[in-house]
């Protein structure tokens, strides 16, 4: 178990990341933060081997029992995470999915289980909580690979109105006139239910839909007034 969840994380930290749009060949964000994590998990049974290894040195006639005593705990935890890894790759979970399979994970009755996936999803957060920074405080989507909950809303496709300006039905408009939009939708972004956490309640998810979106009118008001005075500005200086 040990080698395969190793061949994980060396396969995740060799793979590039690239927040560059387009990137068919860059690694999710949240399968490195789970690569990171579990060898954060390891460290503590690699420092449990070193120790044990110390101690049959220094006493050659150390018993079996007290091998099997001292990595008695990882003779659970590493099969569950080699479990867990696999699960994550064969249902191809992604982002947010992720964080909720490790959060369903922490649901157990073995303490050294519990913790070490605690640890792990509390690793993943990291990437969460530096997406939900960006949306929230500058309006900003760094979600390339689609992992975050949040996306760009899919533009309708345009209707065909070329009937309707040559047709004979009287509804064409007059010749130099203006005719009113139609109305569309303001939101720019929605909602992936599918990437939303398990455990975050869906109210707490549009609230951040919410806030984001308020940040991103408010700076392109104040970018527009911003523009604005500065065309003002150059017209003055041209009639002086």
């Amino acid at each position: 178990y040990y080698l395969q969840l190793k061949s994980f994380i060396s396969e995740q930290s060799a793979a590039a990341v690239t927040l560059a749009p387009e990137s068919p060949g860059s690694s999710s964000l949240y399968l490195k933060a789970l690569a990171l994590g579990v060898d954060t998990v390891l460290d503590s049974y690699r420092q449990t081997l070193v120790r044990v290894e110390q101690k049959c040195i220094s006493e050659p006639q150390l018993p079996l029992s007290h091998l099997q005593h001292q990595l008695e705990d990882y003779q659970q935890l590493l099969p569950s995470l080699d479990a867990c890894v696999k699960l994550v790759h064969r249902n191809k979970l992604c982002g947010c999915q992720i964080l909720s399979h490790l959060h369903q994970q922490c649901s157990t009755g073995i303490p050294i289980i519990q913790r070490a996936y605690e640890r792990v999803l509390a690793t993943c957060h990291g990437v969460l909580y530096k997406q939900l920074s960006a949306w929230m405080l500058h309006g900003l989507l760094l979600d390339y690979q689609g992992e975050f909950f949040i996306e760009a809303a899919r533009e309708a496709p345009a209707e065909d109105h070329g009937d309707q300006s040559e047709g004979g039905d009287g509804s064409e408009a007059k010749e130099g006139t203006v005719q009113p939009l139609e109305p569309k939708s303001t939101s720019l972004f929605r909602i992936e239910h599918s990437l939303v956490p398990s455990y975050i309640p869906l109210r707490v998810i549009e609230k951040i839909l919410f806030v984001g979106e308020a940040v991103q009118i408010f700076q392109s008001q104040a970018q527009a007034q911003h523009t604005h005075m500065g065309v003002g500005t150059m017209v003055l200086l041209r009639k002086l």
